[in-house]
Parts: structure tokens; sequence; C-alpha cells
């Protein structure tokens, strides 16, 4: 088959793990796919013998996260247009689902990859609405097989490791519900637990001290104890108007609680939500045979509690035993073994495994054979402006350039941080971004 890729990306460093799930579809030998980032506006030459499939990354819906994208679905006349098959793999569907669905309906979209678990895939876009014909649920990351060799590396024994206990979150907006708490309430409570320890830590909520690309892995590699949870929410917020109402309230009174924020924005309405997934630090830990310490919960059914992770009970109950848990190397070195071996080697949750998941899936469903028409004229100057955007559309690439310094200015400065440019962010755009 001939795919194409839509995905979106700012000119900026991009996460490992967001960009080892771009690439997997372009590291298999089976079908042609050619990239097109939709930051830039529409591919050339694109017409219904192009290509057999079209297929929207999880990045192209990014921008739908901080606001409704429904305007600028006329910038996409000819993707709205065309006849070609058409695929999506999406995430972070807790908000803004109405404009997922209202794209899903005037793009044509049959079928769906989403992080959704089955019971929900109705619930948030019904097919009555949206059109989809055929339903999946991925995962949001998988085991990159180009890092295997570069993991090992990084991996040193327990005894030999700098750090005892590690992590790295943000504070979740409200809007995700309790459930998106727990990642930033665990360096909260770990970090005062731990405070008077001998254990040698390294937490941090700060987003000025994420850390990125190789640096996470020697830092994944670096460590014995690395804390998590699912990825999720437990709040739907369909036209995002809970969001706006949390950021409203939290504008007037910056120290309000979660649970006062709750009481005034969304009563009544968390914990009936269960968007819950393990995400790719998970598979990360595993691969570098750190022990992790996480939240307890379903993990996809992949991560059994006590068997490849010491559990946190959801109400911090068991902690005096986690700590103790923690102390014990033999232990932790003992279920990260465990997981390596029940997770990595078992070569189930690779992104080989995933894409030819997805393409199967795909061609199966094609009404005719792959038979597109592609001159190979075409396909070379759709790799040209791709390649060389600030050529195919200049504005948007200078647009696009300009709008990633003002922010790196904003979070150098910590204009972010201060109520009055929260304040005025949310009168000009709507809504307070997030990094």
């Amino acid at each position: 088959m001939q795919i194409l890729l839509i995905y979106h990306q700012k000119p900026r460093r991009q996460r490992k793990a967001i960009a080892a799930h771009l690439e997997a579809f372009g590291n298999q030998d089976l079908h042609q796919v050619h990239y097109w980032n939709i930051a830039y506006g529409e591919p050339p030459f694109l017409n219904d013998s192009t290509f057999d499939a079209i297929v929207f990354h999880f990045t192209f819906f990014l921008q739908n996260i901080n606001q409704p994208f429904d305007h600028l679905f006329n910038s996409w006349p000819k993707l709205k247009r065309s006849k070609i098959y058409k695929a999506a793999l999406v995430q972070d569907e807790y908000i803004h689902s109405k404009s997922l669905c209202n794209f899903m309906k005037e793009f044509g979209v049959s079928e769906i990859f989403t992080c959704l678990p089955e019971s929900l895939w109705q619930t948030v876009y019904p097919s009555p609405i949206t059109g989809i014909q055929h339903y999946h649920t991925v995962l949001t990351g998988y085991i990159d097989e180009d890092m295997l060799s570069k993991y090992s590396n990084y991996a040193l024994p327990h005894e030999h490791r700098s750090l005892d206990v590690a992590y790295r979150a943000r504070k979740m907006p409200y809007n995700l519900g309790y459930f998106g708490t727990y990642k930033w309430r665990l360096t909260e409570v770990f970090s005062e637990k731990l405070k008077n320890s001998d254990l040698k830590t390294d937490l941090s909520n700060d987003p000025n001290q994420f850390i990125f690309g190789e640096n996470w892995y020697r830092f994944v590699g670096s460590t014995r104890i690395m804390l998590g949870c699912e990825g999720g929410s437990s709040l739907h917020d369909p036209d995002g108007s809970i969001r706006q109402c949390c950021e409203k309230y939290q504008l007037l009174k910056p120290d309000a609680s979660f649970e006062e924020v709750r009481d005034h924005c969304f009563p009544g309405l968390d914990q009936h939500f269960p968007y819950y997934a393990l995400s790719p630090r998970h598979f990360e830990a595993a691969v570098s045979k750190t022990c992790q310490v996480l939240v307890e919960g379903y993990y996809n059914g992949i991560f059994v509690a006590d068997v490849h992770y010491i559990p946190i009970a959801k109400d911090w109950s068991n902690l005096e035993e986690v700590i103790r848990k923690i102390h014990d190397k033999n232990y932790c070195q003992q279920l990260a073994n465990q997981a390596y071996q029940d997770i990595v080697e078992s070569g189930k949750h690779t992104y080989s495994q995933f894409v030819q998941f997805i393409f199967q899936n795909i061609q199966s469903h094609l009404i005719k054979p792959a038979l597109s028409t592609s001159s190979s004229f075409s396909l070379k100057v759709i790799s040209l402006c791709h390649s060389y955007p600030w050529m195919y559309s200049p504005i948007l690439f200078s647009k696009a350039i300009g709008i990633e310094w003002t922010k790196r200015m904003v979070w150098f400065f910590g204009l972010d941080r201060l109520s009055w440019f929260k304040k005025l962010e949310k009168r000009m755009m709507g809504t307070i971004s997030t990094r």
C-alpha cells in the first residue's frame, strides 16, 4: 500500500516517545509510508489515485486539546474532499471530543485506533454521529526495538545505580478529574515521606526540569526505582466547558484545592469516565530493568502488581510497606528482571507489532485492493515539500518559528507562572496553554 501519514509537529525538540511512535510507521518494508506535517498546510498533488489510505497520526489531533480545532477544517479542503480510505490514531480523547466527532464525520474517517477501552467507544465516538465503522483499542506507546541496545548500555545493576527513587511529572490540570492528580501527588507524597530517609531521590513536578532524549534514558537507567501511575482522565469534557470553568476559577483563586474546583465546576461528574492506560514510560523502565512503584491500576493487563511492580494503594494507606520494599534491593531487582522477561523479551509490545496491526486492519477494510497509481514525480514533490517546508509554505513556517521562540522566552522568564500573564493569555487565546 501507499500510505500518507498526516501528523502535526511544531519546530521544537520532540519527546523521544512521540518521535519513536511517529517514526515506527516508516521503519517497515511492506508498505510505502509518506509523511506530511499539517502544520505547514495540505500536501500538494493530492488526488484519489495518489494513495491507498490516509492515516491521521495522534499528533495531528493534539492541537484539539487546548482549543476545539473545528475552525481549521476549511484549511484542509483536499483532505476533506478526498475519497481515499481514512483511518485515525487518537489519544487524549477526554476533552473536546465533540470536535473529534465532527472531524471524523466531515472527513470521512472509517476506522479509528483509540486508547479508549471498548466500553467507551460509543460514548466518545458514537457511530451514528461519526460514521466510524471499525474500532480498535491500542496503547499510547510501545517498545522501540532500535533503543533496546542503547537501553542495555544505560541499565546498570541496581547496586551500582546512583539514585534510589526518581520521578518526573507536571501538575496536571484539574479538568482531568481526581485521577489526573495522581501524577503530581506522587511527587508531593514521596518527597514528604522520604525527606528524612537515607534513600537518594530526584523527584520533581517542575516543567523546567523535564529530561529529553538520550538524557532521559540515562536518567531511567541510573535509578533503582521509578515512580508512576497510569495516564488518562476520570472526567469526560466533550465541549471543553469544564476546562474553561476550571481555568477561570483558578485564575480568581490560584490556591484553590482540587476539591474546591471540583465542587464548583463539575460536581458529581468525576470518576464516571475510566479512561486509563499505561504510558511509554512503563515500557522504558521495563527495558532498563528499573523497578517500578506504581499507583495500583489495570495497566492494560500487561503490568501485574507484585509481579512486575510494587503497587501503591490509591488512598496511600500502604506507604510504609512500599517504603520497606523499596529498601529491599534484591526484591526490587527481582521485580525488574521479571518485568523484562515477561514484557520485553516476549516481543508482544513492540512498535513493529503495533504498526503491523494497524496496516493489516486498514488493508483488510479497503473496498478494493491497493491499486494506487501515484506517479513518482508527485511523490517526489510531496517528499521534497515535506523536507523543506520553508520553501513550500514560508509564511506558515515563519509564523510557527516565531510562536515557538515567543513561547521559549515566556517560559525562560517564567511569565507563564504569573497570574497577570495567565489572565492575559486566557483573554487573548481563550485558554491557558500547557507546556
